[in-house]
């Protein structure tokens, strides 16, 4: 499935998460494979930071930030993510993620919810 996400913050700032299948480049780096990818660009266009979560059968639902511009982002995963060297495993069969970074984009936390069938929260 294919699912984009997006929100703006107070200052005009743009948040998305995406999912992609095969081959794309951010800035100097290809990413291969499968995976979401979650964005940051200014209000003038301008890419502020990326970051890859390895996802080889999900659902990006959603991303929200918060008026500290922090962001949070969540959907749903069959088999693994992988997100900043960290692997989570499907408990269920389709289980849900819900993941925060801050403005700057680092990681804060990843939580994992087991499920039976997709949760789709907007």
């Amino acid at each position: 499935s294919f699912r984009y996400t997006m929100d703006i913050d107070e200052d005009g700032n743009l948040y998305a998460q995406g999912y992609y299948r095969g081959q794309i480049k951010m800035i100097n780096k290809i990413l291969k494979g499968t995976g979401i990818i979650f964005v940051k660009f200014d209000n003038d266009g301008n890419l502020k930071w990326w970051r890859n979560m390895e996802n080889p059968d999900g659902i990006s639902s959603g991303i929200r930030v918060d008026k500290d511009g922090n962001v949070y982002a969540w959907g749903t995963f069959n088999e693994y993510i992988k997100i900043s060297g960290q692997e989570y495993r499907s408990e269920s069969g389709s289980d849900m993620y819900f993941i925060k970074f801050d403005k700057d984009g680092d990681l804060k936390f990843v939580k994992q919810f087991e499920g039976n069938n997709y949760l789709l929260v907007t």
